[in-house]
């Protein structure tokens, strides 16, 4: 099959016929015969004009396609205009302007990486002024390599639908590479959108915060600041207000230490919260990290007690009366009144006998009768993970942000969670301060994350009251990850969950989940991945192998001279031209290092690839 083999990095020499045909216009009204007439001179004075202004479109399209070379200032996009694009389109998700990738652009980067660029570019003064003519701005280049973007000069708006956008997405970028920026971008447009955004930003960058409340109170809805380094502004948000199952509390805390093995320390790391908020429940006192933490410290007795009492009471009106004798059973001085201690022991063994022995057992009462016949010493052995971590996050100014008290009159921050700020539609913003502490940040994070699954588990099981998306958007997604974030992804979407994860490197995810194919794992349940600048060779080549290969074709110059037999006269010469395919990648791999500041390559909608560049939203405007 023929193909054609375009070349533009050439010298536009389009630009010498145009002029030549200029030129033919008063040759010939100088030489025409008069005998020519007037329609005759008209009619050749048009074809040449006519040759002209076509060779020398084909040279200024050259000089525009060379002037992509030269970097590009910054764009700037007021969030005001942004909020209105999405008005218009609020099924729509803009991810700045640029260019459906194609084969020709492959077939054009590597036969620039062939030729010596220095040598091929315009002069800047050049650069300027055909940049003045065409309305592009033209810099010095800076950062990275700007001739990525000119491999098209027709840009369009890159956008896609956001159903597109609800098999979840990655954004890989180095620092200073535009994470941010483009964070900001796609976040405005989802609190224009009507969606809930949930921003979880373990660094605690105030100024997104700032820009995250404007547009909040420009979209009239309500705005939520939950922040571990500054507690007196921030609100208090219950980490454990939405359950299913009782066994979920006890879940959120081993993902909290990240016991999710089968070992006796983390099965017993679960058991025992587990048993205590079975009781909590049973005796209707709301589970808090607070009271976990106090119950694993002094003891279950007291609720025990109580949980005993609940029991009773459902089984026996008159219970009152058969635990009294095996109270007294147990006290050591009958006259006096019965201990604590003795009473629950009388109330234990009147369970056992009155009740196990006659099959009639409950297995939340018996957990917890168990954790009171254990060696405490022996309970804070197998508890060693899990006690420091409930320390941390209920010591001081954190306890009562994450357990808080709802009958303290005297602290008026507001409460929050999940499922209120999905009831009123709110943007949330969570800073982790993952600087300060880093085991704080994870802890809570992954604390969050798991209340997010328990609220996805009870859409799917309950139906939800609107179609509202719940974004989520994670910067440093890879503090967080842990199972419940897993289950985020290959199970959010049912629940109109859409996951923004922006990450630095492939090789963050694989040291937080433990090895490669786990990170890789991980991020297979994103179906957009959108790849800024970065340097880590691993990352390159995992986004390298999202893009795909293509065909590139190259042609090569065969010269070859041969004598004659008499060694007299010259031989036989040849000179011949080929053109080669061979399957190459659509993006080398090195590119994606080279990118300039606020330019992508993004693979959407399943195959869509796209180059384009993020705009800076400025904001109050």
């Amino acid at each position: 099959m023929l193909r054609t083999f375009d070349q533009p990095w050439r010298p536009a020499y389009e630009w010498i016929a145009g002029i030549a045909w200029f030129a033919v216009i008063p040759v010939y009204l100088m030489i025409a015969p008069e005998s020519s007439g007037i329609f005759m001179k008209l009619l050749v004075c048009f074809f040449a004009l006519g040759a002209a202004i076509y060779r020398v479109k084909q040279a200024w399209m050259i000089w525009e396609l060379k002037l992509g070379l030269f970097n590009q200032a910054p764009t700037f996009i007021p969030s005001s205009k942004l909020r209105e694009f999405i008005k218009r389109n609020n099924k729509m998700v803009w991810l700045g302007t640029g260019f459906d990738w194609e084969q020709k652009h492959t077939q054009r980067l590597y036969d620039l990486r062939r030729i010596n660029l220095k040598s091929f570019i315009p002069p800047m003064w050049f650069a300027k002024i055909v940049g003045k003519l065409s309305n592009i701005d033209v810099k010095p280049e800076v950062i990275g390599s700007a001739w990525i973007r000119g491999l098209e000069t027709k840009k369009i708006d890159i956008k896609s639908n956001i159903d597109v956008f609800e098999g979840h997405t990655v954004i890989f970028g180095a620092p200073g590479a535009g994470k941010t920026r483009a964070l900001e971008i796609i976040a405005c447009q989802a609190i224009a959108r009507g969606s809930v955004v949930l921003q979880f930003d373990p660094k605690g960058d105030n100024a997104l915060a700032q820009t995250l409340e404007r547009e909040a109170k420009a979209n009239g809805v309500p705005f939520v600041y939950f922040h571990l380094a500054f507690p007196q502004k921030s609100c208090r948000f219950d980490a454990l207000k939405n359950f299913n199952r009782v066994t979920e509390f006890a879940s959120r805390t081993s993902a909290v230490i990240g016991s999710e093995t089968n070992d006796s320390f983390s099965a017993y790391s679960w058991l025992i919260p587990d048993a205590i908020c079975a009781g909590m429940v049973m005796v209707k006192e709301k589970p808090s990290l607070q009271k976990i933490l106090r119950y694993i410290q002094v003891g279950v007795g007291d609720l025990l007690e109580r949980v005993l009492e609940v029991f009773f009471e459902e089984h026996n009106k008159d219970w009152d009366v058969m635990a009294k004798r095996y109270v007294q059973q147990k006290m050591k001085n009958p006259s006096a009144r019965a201990t604590q201690e003795e009473r629950l022991a009388g109330y234990v063994e009147y369970y056992k006998q009155d009740y196990v022995r006659n099959n009639i057992e409950s297995a939340d009462v018996s957990n917890l009768i168990e954790i009171v016949q254990n060696d405490k010493q022996w309970v804070g052995k197998m508890l060693a993970g899990l006690i420091p971590v409930l320390r941390m996050l209920t010591a001081g100014e954190l306890g009562p942000l994450l357990s808080p008290d709802y009958d303290d009159k005297d602290d008026q921050r507001p409460i929050w969670d999940f499922q209120k700020v999905i009831a009123s539609g709110a943007v949330v913003y969570i800073g982790l301060d993952a600087l300060s502490d880093t085991t704080i940040c994870n802890a809570v994070g992954s604390l969050l994350m798991a209340e997010l699954v328990s609220v996805a588990g009870s859409r799917y099981n309950f139906g939800m009251d609107s179609d509202r998306k719940i974004e989520i958007l994670v910067d440093e997604s890879s503090n967080i990850v842990n199972q419940s974030f897993i289950q985020v992804l290959n199970k959010g979407r049912g629940a109109n969950y859409i996951c923004w994860l922006f990450a630095q490197t492939l090789q963050d995810f694989a040291v937080k989940l433990g090895s490669m194919p786990a990170a890789k794992m991980l991020l297979g349940n994103c179906n957009n991945l959108i790849a800024l600048r970065t340097k880590d060779a691993e990352t390159q080549k995992y986004i390298v192998e999202e893009f795909g290969q293509t065909l590139v074709q190259s042609v090569g110059t065969n010269i070859a001279v041969g004598d004659s037999e008499d060694m007299i006269s010259f031989g036989d010469g040849r000179l011949g031209k080929s053109m080669s395919e061979k399957l190459e990648d659509k993006i080398p791999q090195d590119l994606i290092g080279r990118l300039p500041n606020f330019n992508y390559i993004g693979n959407i909608a399943g195959g869509r690839l796209v180059q384009g560049k993020m705009p800076i939203l400025r904001t109050g405007e």
